[in-house]
């Protein structure tokens, strides 16, 4: 256990050290005087080990912004992990997770709080490196992770670090391991996922670094709209190789404009005109083509908030407006038109 026992929820007033590094990370402190560390997912969520609170039904958050009281939401012992609700949202950048894949030695930072010397007020975000040891891994999930080395008191909570392509993604939750220890362990994401929930914050575990189910997302979307192209593209080649001499028919009739009417084709009534090759529907066509369908598509004008990783878009008053990471506002005429849908297929009225 990471919690260190002692004081006061109110003696801690702000965080320094690597708290501009890791914005995300908060320190958590309790009623019995322990504390430890919380992770942010949304403006209203923080993430953190279940024993840091000791039963307790209400912890006090500090972060950047200062102090705010926090109610618990959920918990679950057998994972030792716990889902705080703020008493007021934070501005503060949410924590990014990955499921990357790592080699056994990899390098990898803990991040936890500590007190600061001689400033009994203040809680330091620090950072140590362990090595990755091994993981438990079912079928591509990771269920925990093991590492070298221990981590310090007031780490309990804090995510387990990786970089990747520039960016420090969490790998996992530490849970035990403290100073002195040969080995760490993590919660790794697959029961962080299922614990969290989507109905808690819905993009938290939206992946944005890549990994194979990433992957495989953009290229099933990535296949269909060229399939829609490509369909178009084939009908107009099918009908051209039909129409025109063998051997005649290629891409470029396919853009040719349609031959314009000489006199001689006006003049002879036995004559047949020829026909205007099938073109290729165009991008705003097929893009149309791929948006939801919904026999009444809300006010036009109302302004919603799309969400830009998952194409999702909220409508004002509901509980991701304005509140996601990574988003804007627009028409909701315009997020249609773009290919976003709407929220539990909802539209705004």
């Amino acid at each position: 256990m990471f919690a260190d026992g002692g004081q006061k929820p109110d003696q801690y007033s702000k965080l320094v050290g690597c708290a501009s590094k890791h914005p995300y990370v908060v320190g958590i402190s309790t009623e019995s005087g322990d504390f430890g560390t919380g992770i942010l997912i949304s403006a209203r969520f923080v993430l953190t080990c279940n024993h840091i609170l000791h039963e307790a039904t209400s912890a006090e958050v500090i972060s950047s912004e200062g102090n705010t009281s926090a109610r618990v939401q959920k918990v679950d012992e057998s994972l030792d992990l716990a889902l705080l609700e703020l008493g007021r949202p934070s501005s503060a950048p949410t924590a990014r997770f990955t499921n990357t894949t790592l080699r056994a030695g990899a390098a990898l930072l803990a991040v936890g709080v500590q007190e600061t010397p001689g400033q009994p007020d203040e809680l330091s975000v620090a950072e140590i490196e362990l090595k990755f040891r091994n993981k438990n891994d079912a079928n591509g999930k990771i269920l925990d992770i093991q590492l070298e080395g221990g981590a310090r008191p007031g780490y309990s909570g804090g995510p387990v670090v990786v970089e990747k392509r520039g960016a420090l993604l969490c790998f996992g939750i530490l849970r035990s391991g403290g100073a002195g220890a040969n080995t760490s362990n993590a919660v790794g994401l697959a029961p962080i996922e299922a614990f969290v929930g989507k109905e808690f914050h819905p993009d938290m575990l939206q992946d944005h670094s890549g990994n194979a189910n990433s992957i495989r997302r953009r290229f099933i979307l990535t296949t269909a709209v060229l399939g829609v192209f490509g369909f178009g593209t084939i009908a107009g080649w099918h009908y051209l190789a039909s129409s025109s001499p063998k051997g005649t028919a290629s891409l470029a009739i396919v853009t040719t404009q349609e031959p314009q009417k000489t006199a001689s084709d006006q003049s002879s009534p036995g004559k047949e005109t020829p026909k205007a090759p099938i073109r290729a529907p165009s991008p705003q066509t097929s893009e149309e083509s791929l948006l939801p369908k919904h026999p009444n598509q809300g006010n036009p004008a109302v302004m919603v908030w799309v969400n830009i990783p998952s194409n999702v878009y909220h409508c004002p008053g509901t509980r991701w407006y304005g509140t996601t990471k990574h988003g804007e506002y627009m028409a909701q005429a315009e997020a249609q038109r773009k290919g976003n849908r709407p929220a539990n297929e909802k539209v705004c009225e």
